[in-house]
């Protein structure tokens, strides 16, 4: 038992707005069914399956969410209301305080970690759309005087 009144119980299970998901738990988990999320987390060594047996557990053992979570996830996913999972994922990680972040947490992921490599892959996919994906042609011999 946590302690949480039962007012404030109601209100977690409270059904979402339409289309959205009742907590960042289950964002996260609809993240989990597209490739991008599925193989970074892969990485991470997470199971999907299992860390989807993990939500009950945790909303029985926490607090709510703040109810802004969000609000905080759009503005940690850059503002962009056509964000990507990764963006999104990024944003979860940015947000210590979002369930999604604790379930992660409790399947053994480092945050930080996941965050800087989710920097990394979003920095990396920028510059080639911003650049172009044009092989570099190694310069051998003498440069030109032009």
């Amino acid at each position: 038992m946590t302690g949480e009144s039962p007012l404030r119980a109601a209100g977690r299970r409270a059904p979402a707005p339409a289309g959205q998901a009742r907590c960042s738990c289950e964002l996260l988990l609809a993240l989990c069914d597209g490739a991008a999320v599925k193989d970074m987390l892969a990485e991470f060594g997470v199971d999907v399956t299992r860390l989807r047996r993990g939500v009950t557990d945790l909303h029985a053992e926490i607090e709510t969410e703040p109810a802004d979570w969000r609000v905080r996830i759009a503005q940690r996913s850059a503002g962009r209301p056509g964000a990507g999972e990764l963006e999104l994922l990024l944003a979860i990680v940015r947000s210590a305080d979002a369930h999604a972040y604790q379930l992660l947490e409790r399947a053994g992921v480092r945050c930080g970690a996941l965050r800087k490599r989710l920097i990394d892959q979003l920095r990396e996919a920028e510059n080639l759309a911003a650049h172009g994906a044009a092989p570099r042609v190694p310069h051998h011999g003498r440069q030109s005087q032009l």
